[in-house]
């Protein structure tokens, strides 16, 4: 995923704030189940930043380090490797294996539940201003340390905040994952493929775990604080392949009402998301599913 720069933000637009998320979640009661809860300990101590810096290490286009997805076909050590076709490979930076170790619960999941048709592999690197990547030529997923660490001191010092920093990195991740399965299993796409993997990410967080629902709710939360840093939008932003931040919050708590309208109406009710979308959400994440539950046949064990 390679952030775009964030929106404009009229002042007349529902606004997303921490303490209301987190009201709700709380309200949920849910917790996240994946077993990544070490990638959120490896934030920066210390109290939280403004969001400006928290979110920075997403602004660049695409990483210096591209070469770093070579690896996954240059017979690079492995640190971990399933049963499957999915393997985490060892860092080149010592500092980084924590992260990487911490990778084996998801790399776990997704080596048993899924049959691939090619390897996968996890690589854990610095990006330099650069965001979580999946690279083709490879098929290796690029961790990024800096940007996933940057994801965890934006929630620092809240209430959940482990649940809120784990759903968002664990958000991020899918995504690319999604990325992955496209190229891999040579799904077919109709729209963005940047759209795509948000739903994939969305279809495999709601319908395999009750955390999934902090999940989706954490990501919408970091895309809108993407959002909240610019004052406009720009014609590269316009004319890019992801949609805007807030267009991504807004589908995500969207989503998520949908899947569970009467344990998140405190979205609508709090002014989360417009009543004029809420009343089509159950259809878009019901047909939103459907798609992916086709797509999945054949892949998911």
């Amino acid at each position: 995923m390679n952030a775009p720069v964030a929106p404009a933000r009229p002042a007349a637009r529902h606004t997303a704030p921490l303490h209301l998320l987190t009201k709700g979640i709380v309200a949920v009661g849910a917790a996240v189940s994946m077993g990544c809860g070490p990638l959120a300990s490896a934030r920066v101590e210390g109290i939280a930043p403004a969001p400006r810096a928290a979110i920075a290490a997403f602004d660049g286009r695409r990483p210096a380090v591209r070469a770093e997805g070579e690896r996954g076909s240059s017979g690079a050590a492995d640190l971990w490797r399933g049963s499957g076709r999915v393997r985490i490979l060892e860092p080149r930076n010592p500092a980084h294996r924590e992260m990487a170790k911490a990778l084996v619960p998801f790399a776990t999941a997704i080596d048993k539940s899924m049959e691939l048709r090619g390897e996968l592999a996890f690589s854990v690197a610095d990006c330099e201003g650069g965001s979580p990547f999946y690279h083709p030529a490879s098929q290796t997923i690029v961790v990024c340390e800096d940007a996933m660490t940057a994801v965890g001191r934006l929630f620092a010092g809240r209430r959940s905040e482990a649940e809120l920093s784990t759903g968002a990195q664990e958000f991020i991740l899918l995504h690319e994952l999604g990325h992955a399965l496209i190229h891999i299993q040579q799904l077919p796409v109709v729209g963005r493929e940047e759209d795509a993997a948000d739903q994939f990410a969305v279809h495999y967080s709601l319908g395999r775990e009750s955390g999934g629902l902090v999940r989706v709710l954490a990501a919408a939360e970091f895309f809108g604080a993407m959002s909240d840093r610019s004052g406009f939008v720009s014609d590269r932003e316009a004319a890019g392949e992801h949609a805007t931040p807030r267009q991504r919050m807004f589908n995500l708590r969207c989503w998520a009402y949908g899947a569970s309208p009467s344990r998140l109406e405190w979205v609508v009710t709090d002014g989360l998301l417009p009543e004029s979308r809420a009343a089509r959400c159950p259809t878009e994440v019901a047909a939103l599913d459907r798609a992916w539950s086709a797509l999945l046949r054949g892949t998911v064990r």
